[in-house]
């Protein structure tokens, strides 16, 4: 990964060891590190990571598709409700990639008490019409 030579940024290798990796590791290593800002990539991070300026990117909100309830997943399921869940509740802003999303987002936050005036901003993923 190439990382821009400026002071202000800089790449943490983080141990490999599964469930220990983003739940343990992670929260100690931002703690340490004290970073100004810290962006999950997907909504399953650490229910134990505390900070003030947490920025979540989501690109679907319904887990129905990728890991049906009611099939040989179903503890990974369960594993990413309460991931998801502890990581929109310490979110200070959402990126998501369409308006149907940014909709899906603040309902299924509001529908089970997250919160409730999520900050959230739309980045497409696809090039505009004008590129």
């Amino acid at each position: 990964m190439d990382i821009p030579k400026q002071s202000n940024f800089k790449q943490v290798f983080i141990p490999n060891l599964p469930i220990l990796k983003k739940q343990l590791i992670l929260p100690f290593v931002v703690k340490k590190e004290r970073p100004d800002i810290f962006h999950y990539l997907e909504p399953y991070g650490s229910i134990f990571l505390k900070h003030p300026k947490i920025v979540t990117t989501i690109h679907d909100t319904y887990l129905d598709f990728t890991y049906p309830l009611f099939s040989k997943h179903f503890a990974t399921r369960i594993y990413c409700e309460i991931m998801r869940f502890g990581v929109f509740k310490n979110t200070k802003t959402f990126i998501t990639v369409s308006q149907t999303i940014e909709k899906e987002l603040k309902e299924f936050l509001h529908k089970n008490k997250v919160r409730l005036t999520p900050v959230v901003v739309i980045i497409p993923e696809a090039a505009d019409s004008v590129f």
